[in-house]
């Protein structure tokens, strides 16, 4: 299982790869890989640099994956269901970066930074939705998770932080999808910071107060 997981997630960071070699000849002379908040390029490379931009940015993705998947070695002891769980958010990650680089390369192609900030703003909410739904059940770890002091020297505590925080980001991205369709480049951003606070900087402070009991 772990070895077809870390294959799976090396041809998922390639992927983006393989389609930039099939569209390759459409892109600009002059690529932009840098956009500010308006959607305008301010940065641009060669073809050829842009290649090699994507290549490390897959690197990067394989790399994140196997970061995560080793996670549950910081705690001495990890159990099998946790191994399994940090493999799983270690393959989602993967998936979410490989779709953030799909996005880029559509970006390039079409030079249309706008879409390029809107559709990343736009993954978030699902990214906290998959990670909501693997709070609920993670064991203790000092990688993933709401790692306070609390939560750390406390299984219970934890227990209870992280079933709160993954309910919280689950109902608070649902809800976040739909308006993130329609609102400003400010909304979205509002509504991201307001994905945070509820879903990770509130269980830190509920942490603290279980604490207290």
């Amino acid at each position: 299982m772990k070895a077809s997981r870390t294959l799976l997630a090396i041809v998922i960071s390639l992927l983006p790869l393989l389609y930039l070699n099939f569209i390759f000849p459409e892109l600009p002379d002059r690529v932009p890989i840098h956009f500010d908040a308006q959607g305008r390029a301010d940065n641009y490379a060669s073809k050829s640099g842009f290649y090699g931009f994507q290549f490390g940015l897959a690197a990067l993705s394989i790399g994140v994956f196997l970061l995560i998947k080793n996670g549950h070695a910081t705690k001495t002891n990890a159990t099998p269901h946790t191994q399994e769980t940090f493999e799983q958010v270690g393959l989602g990650s993967t998936v979410f970066l490989a779709a953030i680089n799909f996005i880029i390369i559509q970006a390039a192609l079409a030079t249309d930074g706008q879409k390029l900030i809107d559709y990343v703003l736009l993954a978030i909410p699902f990214l906290f939705l998959f990670l909501g739904n693997y709070f609920i059940r993670l064991k203790p770890n000092y990688f993933i998770g709401i790692r306070t002091t609390y939560t750390l020297n406390n299984e219970e505590i934890w227990r209870k932080t992280h079933r709160l925080a993954g309910r919280l980001l689950v109902a608070a991205s649902l809800m976040s999808i739909l308006p993130m369709l329609y609102v400003s480049f400010t909304g979205k951003l509002g509504i991201i910071f307001g994905l945070v606070a509820v879903g990770f900087i509130y269980p830190m402070y509920y942490s603290y107060q279980l604490a207290r009991k």
